[in-house]
């Protein structure tokens, strides 16, 4: 089970120079995207561990927009440019009914979730790496993302492990991450509410948050199946091609 406890360091939005410019260039392409008719998806959790944050001086981990012309349902076909380094990431969804600004607290946080599921976000390594503004304006890798079956929260209370395992065409390449699975996840909701309410934005009712990986990335070739299995809170599949 996932703890209802957390450092509270996690809860505070980074603030360099460097991270506001890389947050200011991503949401006004989320905002251009949303003005274009691309749906409205929610948000990722990204640079999530203490030595992936230290090169870049950041204190907390950091959001991305989630493209909405790019999340698919478990199952679909998933096009893949073949130039594309592409990496797997097994991870939780959480969606919210109810918006959530930069003063909400972790209660209202937790009270707001309403549906919580497997998810597989693919990144794509290949996109510029030069700084931490670099990495935020493209959402930090992020390539698609792909939900599985939705549950109500309740399920999170049931004593069961959140340590999924991840399988590369029917073959397990991967087992939990004790150290990578975050030990409150409604903390990860404030802490996107209060980063985007440093930009003039807020969580909306709707919007789902991608946790951050459970399980180390996989290697992802078009073509491949790959699944990330949560046990008890059930499976996705995204299933790849060349496009």
């Amino acid at each position: 089970m996932v703890p209802n406890s957390a450092d509270a360091v996690e809860f505070q939005p980074n603030t360099s120079t460097l991270v506001d410019q890389g947050m200011e260039l991503q949401l006004r392409r989320f905002d251009a995207e949303l003005a274009a008719g691309t749906r409205r998806i929610g948000w990722k959790i990204g640079i999530t561990t203490g030595a992936s944050r230290k090169p870049h001086g950041l204190t907390a981990p950091v959001i991305g927009r989630l493209d909405g012309a790019r999340a698919f349902a478990s199952g679909d076909a998933v096009p893949l440019a073949g130039a594309a380094k592409v990496r797997a990431e097994g991870e939780m969804a959480l969606r919210v009914d109810q918006a959530l600004g930069g003063d909400a607290t972790l209660d209202q946080a937790r009270a707001a979730i309403c549906g919580v599921g497997p998810a597989i976000e693919l990144i794509n390594l290949n996109m510029d790496k030069d700084n931490i503004a670099t990495i935020l304006s493209h959402s930090i890798f992020h390539e698609a993302v792909i939900f599985g079956p939705e549950l109500p929260p309740s399920v999170l209370a049931s004593g069961e492990s959140l340590w999924p395992v991840g399988r590369r065409n029917s073959k397990c390449v991967r087992t939990p991450e004790p150290a990578m699975i975050p030990t409150d996840l409604p903390a990860l909701i404030l802490l996107v509410a209060r980063t985007l309410s440093r930009y003039g934005q807020r969580l909306e009712p709707g919007d789902r948050i991608i946790s951050g990986s459970f399980i180390v990335p996989l290697i992802v070739e078009p073509g491949d199946i790959i699944e990330v299995d949560f046990g008890f809170l059930g499976k996705v599949i995204a299933n790849t091609r060349l496009s």
